[in-house]
């Protein structure tokens, strides 16, 4: 009640100030409208605030798929945030040859898988290295996507490392695989005198576990070694002569064979040597493999 006394009077007081001052023919009514309108345009507004929700700051990374073949499969590819050990999927068509996405601030390393995880490539020094056999490096290259920045050129094309190079997926459970056995029943001899095969490998990186079959294109007979991880050389001894088809089948889902697949000549009593496998391609590029042999 006090307060309303004391506004009251102020405004009284505000009147008559206005009222002694005022010019000549301005009546009272007009100096009470002028006082109330200069007391409501000095009321403090406070500014409107916004209820629309606020986007997350994201970055985009972006870079180019490839294969060892002349077309690109379908595929997944992974983006795993190192520190919170979770992956972005991203479904790769069948010859999609670019990628972009966009992802949380972060440190990621990028790989990529074939169905049923036989077959992964990645990210890796040995990409902006080139990928030649000088660029021995096949660890997964960290890269890093801030807020509102693009990183590009991350190639997925490093298809060529060892057993384990490329991890897989959160929660996915990996396959136990063991080093084959030769087989222990071969093929009858002809009875002429045998002879062998000899060669190396060339492979980019570590060379895997490899199983080599030698088929004879002359029978439906074939023989097979396996050999270890690391090692670069393989050998047939004691198998019938003839000519034969070459090829190694790799851990890595890749298949290599000799000169393209021509015949390998095996004369009796002699080895046949430098039969080297390069130009390793997917599986099936050359011949599939026989379901008798339990393949690592």
């Amino acid at each position: 009640m006090r307060r309303a006394r004391v506004v009251f009077i102020v405004l009284m007081v505000g009147l008559a100030s206005a009222a002694c001052n005022r010019p000549a023919g301005i009546s009272d009514v007009e100096v009470s409208t002028s006082v109330a309108g200069t007391l409501t345009a000095e009321a403090v507004v406070s500014p409107p605030t916004s209820t629309q929700p606020q986007a997350a700051a994201v970055g985009t990374l972006s870079g180019r798929m490839c294969y060892p073949s002349e077309s690109i499969p379908a595929m997944t590819l992974y983006l795993e945030n190192t520190a919170a050990g979770t992956a972005t999927e991203v479904a790769i068509a069948p010859n999609q040859g670019t990628f972009s996405i966009e992802l949380p601030p972060g440190t990621y390393i990028a790989y990529a898988w074939r169905p049923g995880f036989e077959i992964g490539g990645a990210y890796t020094p040995a990409v902006p290295c080139g990928l030649t056999t000088a660029c021995t490096d096949h660890s997964l290259l960290p890269v890093t996507v801030a807020a509102g920045e693009t990183v590009t050129n991350v190639d997925l094309c490093d298809w060529y490392g060892g057993p384990g190079a490329i991890p897989l997926p959160p929660g996915v459970v990996p396959t136990v695989t063991s080093a084959p056995v030769p087989s222990a029943v071969l093929p009858t001899n002809t009875g002429t005198a045998p002879g062998g095969i000899e060669g190396t490998f060339s492979y980019p990186g570590t060379v895997p576990i490899v199983v080599v079959l030698a088929y004879n294109l002359e029978s439906t007979y074939w023989w097979w070694v396996g050999t270890a991880s690391g090692q670069t050389w393989y050998s047939f001894d004691e198998i019938p002569p003839g000519r034969y088809q070459v090829v190694g089948y790799a851990t890595s889902g890749l298949e290599a064979t000799y000169s393209s697949g021509a015949a390998v000549v095996v004369n009796p009593g002699q080895t046949t040597e430098g039969i080297d496998l390069t130009n390793w391609r997917p599986a099936g590029t050359y011949r599939a493999k026989p379901g008798e042999i339990d393949y690592p």
